[in-house]
């Protein structure tokens, strides 16, 4: 962490200028913030919601506030159950890689909007890190389970349907390689 931290103090005088451009930018474009980012607010939960459903729409509708409920409350729960199992080191290297880095970048949102659930993506394999130490230390103990079940149901279920919905809906893709492929086909000669 020290050697990857030293590898971006070069960067912090890019850093400086970026902030000087985006503090001229707000006070010469008032709208640049909405176009640039979405509103901080909504932009930590769209990082989360995007990290656990994928690409799709989100519709918040009482089905994906009840999915996200128990996603939430099983995921808080077996934290707190099973905090002991997850040990310090652990839950130090989970909030260095996961939860730190995205708050950072959250906080630093205020001053030049950056924010988007792409822009930390590489923090996503903490947060599956995170749920499957629960999954799997959740069922060594016998009275949690019912609780790590259901927490690795209801992310197998999410995944199914996010992969399904994503799979066979066009507007998802991001380019539609299979029309560009026939279309070639049909113009040109092998």
């Amino acid at each position: 962490m020290i050697a990857s931290s030293l590898a971006f103090l070069p960067w912090l005088p890019f850093l400086k200028e970026q902030l000087d451009v985006s503090s001229q930018l707000r006070m010469n474009t008032p709208n640049w913030e909405t176009v640039v980012s979405t509103p901080q607010i909504k932009a930590l939960q769209l990082v989360f919601g995007k990290f656990v459903f994928g690409v799709i729409d989100l519709d918040v509708n009482i089905a994906f506030v009840t999915i996200s409920l128990i996603l939430i409350g099983s995921i808080a729960s077996l934290t707190w159950l099973l905090r002991r199992h997850l040990g310090v080191f652990s839950g130090f290297a989970i909030c260095c890689w996961f939860i730190l880095p995205v708050f950072i970048v959250w906080g630093f949102s205020f001053f030049l909007p950056v924010l988007q659930p792409k822009r930390v993506l590489y923090t996503l394999p903490a947060f599956y890190l995170l749920i499957s130490a629960l999954i799997v230390y959740g069922w060594q103990e016998k009275k949690t389970r019912l609780l790590a079940s259901v927490l690795a149901g209801v992310t197998i279920a999410i995944h199914l349907f996010s992969t399904t919905t994503y799979m066979f809906n066009p507007q998802y893709h991001r380019e539609d390689w299979r029309t560009v492929i026939a279309s070639i086909d049909k113009s040109y000669t092998p």
